[in-house]
């Protein structure tokens, strides 16, 4: 907080550092808040950083790889600070960088020879960032001054920093948030004349970055290079398609334009699609950037992060698709051929035998690319997915490769699309090609019922062991068994199901009606049983073993009125029992009232009760007013208190007023509660009170003991005594006489 007040603040080790004549940048770099001094800013600190030679020298750190024999702190300590200081985004550091001089500088370093220096790479990609966010135009000019920019970062593309940098150069440039800033760095007088960041997209979409994207992911590069050149690819869709969604404007993404054109979809697809030579890390991600092509959210409402979407944005989106789906169809071949005739792969060794081939990644990602294109449910890919025999390809790999879940997790959704997506527009009245080509070629029911069997038969044997798609083969039989009774294919599967030899079809009926039901039963079943505070249907209490509920509608229609929490007129009519189930007049269920709405009573709330004289009387009784509007005294004024008292003495008292178990007795009880009322009353009436108190006790003979129940406290206005707090009281004399039984009164007065 001391920050805020520059009176008390301390000179700093770097101000003292700065103070001296021949201070080096290294002295200045091992003091440990000088990056907090930097942000600060500390204005002293800043300008001895910007100085030309200083910024040379902190760029030269974040260039150069110092050689191994160095000391650790010239490694690792001082480029990591100058990174930091350059990074720090005060705005002289930042106008420094953007000059000619040091940005001719920091870009000589892609020069260098590949691989270049991860450590260095991220400090190079940092300090542009900055440079493409705070000096945007001054770094983008720069930048299509150059004529080898689009070769120079492809060079380098195995690097992730410099990957990273030009989707840095890509997005760099945000029209929503910072046009008008922008458009002035451009001297632009409107949006339509030029955006600078359409502008730079065009320029970079003229030099084919789209396309020499495309070319690294030949089997000829090496991985981290065809990887990063596919996830350059797919962040340019997903960024494009986002700017869509964001602006309202109606500006083409000419990257976006070009990567969805239908020429350029199949070079993309016969780099990695080549019969010669087969690379499964080219199939792989290849096929991953055409899964983000044909990645379209739902259509409907559009609600911040949800997955849908208004219909003019799905329109403007689908757009883009058509293309992608018609350059894949003509090559569905090739990708069935890749699953029939994989990429060579070495056996593995796993926990239940060799596998010889393998699955492999490439396979994976064909069945996850078919099962997308089958969600979309184009007429042409289905028939064409038909026609190949695909679907049957997928069925022999999902019981080939009994322990790969995540072959088994594609092919189930496949199937599931397919058992519920409806007939296309194109298609033919009735016709469903896939759905015909599951149950009738495929077999699907024929072979789910032998595989059930098959694998019931393994874990009855010793040590058998149930396979590993028995919980996707459950899921399938569900989606059948469901879109059997409901759906937009309900009929056709019914028919086709009809189609099957009797034997298949009453083992059908068996095994949906009893194993497939058993097992959906343990799979809805709590781990470890329900919570003990939780009621479960299934008890089974002998109590209410014999208890048996009527099921008439009327009663099943009133207590969905009450679930629905509809308490209509006939509620009270229908529900409980039976107007013929009681004789009498007064039994009669309804006889007190026929509806809720018709039971009248009024309450006079105005009207004076029999009873209302009776509870004045009462109140007045025992509750006194107060009334203090004949006396003009305050209250609360000071005022001189006299009062007397003729008592015993405190032997006789403190003796007499005791009882033998040492208890007060209670005659004194009361008359204390009397007293201290009388007290309260005078003090609140007069100034002054003035009154006797006389005690009568008698001896403490057998016979006399009798008497004390009668002891009696009177007030005496005879003579009085004023108390005086102030001053120390004459002696109280207290004459006793209980042979008279009589009380003498004394008196004794003091002036306060």
């Amino acid at each position: 907080m001391f920050w805020k007040f520059d009176h008390l603040q301390t000179e700093s080790c770097i101000d003292n550092l700065l103070s001296k004549e021949n201070v080096t940048l290294f002295e200045i770099l091992d003091e440990d808040d000088v990056l907090q001094e930097c942000k600060a800013p500390n204005e002293k600190l800043v300008e001895f950083l910007v100085r030309a030679e200083n910024m040379s020298e902190l760029v030269n750190m974040i260039m150069t790889e110092p050689p191994s024999d160095k000391d650790e702190k010239f490694r690792f300590k001082y480029p990591n600070i100058a990174c930091e200081i350059l990074t720090s985004d005060v705005k002289l550091i930042n106008e420094k960088l953007a000059d000619e001089e040091i940005f001719q500088k920091l870009w000589a370093f892609l020069d260098c020879e590949p691989p270049l220096n991860p450590l260095l790479a991220s400090f190079f990609s940092k300090v542009m960032a900055i440079l493409l966010t705070r000096e945007t135009a001054k770094t983008v000019e720069f930048i299509k001054s150059r004529n080898d920019v689009i070769e120079t970062f492809l060079t380098h593309l195995n690097t992730s920093a410099i990957m990273d940098l030009l989707l840095r150069l890509v997005t760099c440039v945000e029209p929503c948030d910072i046009r008008a800033e922008l458009l002035t760095w451009l001297n632009v007088s409107s949006p339509e004349s030029g955006d600078l960041r359409i502008e730079l997209l065009t320029w970079l979409n003229n030099h084919q970055l789209i396309q020499k994207l495309i070319s690294l992911l030949t089997p000829t590069h090496s991985e981290e290079k065809q990887s990063n050149a596919a996830q350059a690819l797919c962040d340019i869709v997903r960024l494009g398609r986002e700017h869509i969604l964001q602006c309202d404007n109606n500006l083409e993404d000419p990257l976006l334009n070009t990567l969805e054109n239908e020429e350029t979809i199949s070079v993309l697809c016969d780099t990695f699609l080549s019969e010669d030579e087969k690379s499964a890390t080219s199939i792989v991600h290849g096929i991953n950037v055409l899964l983000v092509l044909i990645e379209i959210k739902k259509l409907g409402p559009c609600l911040g992060d949800s997955d849908q979407m208004s219909p003019t944005d799905y329109e403007r989106l689908s757009r883009g698709l058509d293309p992608v789906l018609s350059a894949i169809k003509p090559r569905l071949n090739l990708l069935h051929n890749i699953l029939t005739h994989p990429p060579k792969q070495q056996p593995v060794p796993t926990t239940v035998g060799t596998l010889d081939p393998p699955l492999g990644n490439a396979r994976l990602q064909v069945c996850k690319l078919i099962s997308a294109l089958v969600n979309i449910n184009s007429p042409s890919i289905n028939r064409e997915l038909a026609e190949q025999g695909v679907l049957n390809t997928l069925w022999s790999l999902f019981m080939k490769y009994s322990w790969n879940n995540f072959l088994h997790l594609q092919v189930e959704r496949c199937f599931t699309a397919v058992l519920t997506n409806p007939p296309t527009e194109g298609e033919e009245k009735g016709a469903h090609p896939l759905l015909y080509d599951l149950l009738k070629n495929c077999k699907l029911i024929e072979w789910s019922i032998d595989a059930w069997e098959e694998n019931t038969q393994i874990e009855l044997q010793a040590g058998g062991r149930r396979r590993g798609f028995m919980g996707h083969l459950n899921r399938i039989l569900n989606t059948v068994t469901e879109n059997t009774e409901k759906g937009p294919n309900a009929e056709r599967i019914k028919t086709l199901i009809a189609d099957l030899p009797d034997e298949y079809q009453q083992s059908w009926h068996n095994l949906v009606t009893g194993a497939v039901c058993e097992q959906n039963k343990k799979n809805t079943t709590e781990l470890g049983g329900s919570h003990p505070g939780q009621s479960s249907s299934d008890d089974e209490d002998s109590h209410f073993a014999t208890i048996t509920f009527p099921q008439e509608p009327q009663l099943q229609q009133a207590f969905n009125d009450y679930q629905m929490q509809q308490m209509t007129s006939n509620f009270i009519d229908q529900f409980g029992f039976n107007d013929t189930d009681f004789t009498g007049h007064e039994d009669n269920v309804n006889h007190p009232f026929d509806k809720l709405n018709d039971i009248n009573f009024s309450i006079a709330a105005n009207e004076d009760g029999p009873n209302a004289a009776m509870f004045e009387a009462c109140c007045n009784e025992r509750i006194q007013g107060f009334d203090d509007s004949g006396s003009d005294d305050d209250m609360w004024e000071e005022k001189q208190l006299t009062f007397s008292s003729v008592a015993q003495s405190r032997e006789s008292t403190g003796t007499d007023c005791m009882s033998k178990s040492g208890e007060v007795k209670p005659s004194l009880r009361r008359r204390s509660s009397s007293e201290s009322s009388s007290d309260s009353e005078e003090e609140t009436g007069a100034g002054e009170s003035t009154f006797n108190l006389r005690v009568v006790a008698p001896p403490h003979s057998d016979d006399t003991r009798q008497g004390q129940d009668d002891m009696k406290m009177d007030v005496d206005n005879s003579e009085s005594w004023v108390a005086a707090f102030g001053q120390k009281p004459d002696d109280m004399e207290v004459v006793s006489n209980w042979t008279n039984a009589s009380a003498v009164s004394t008196t004794s007065t003091s002036t306060t």
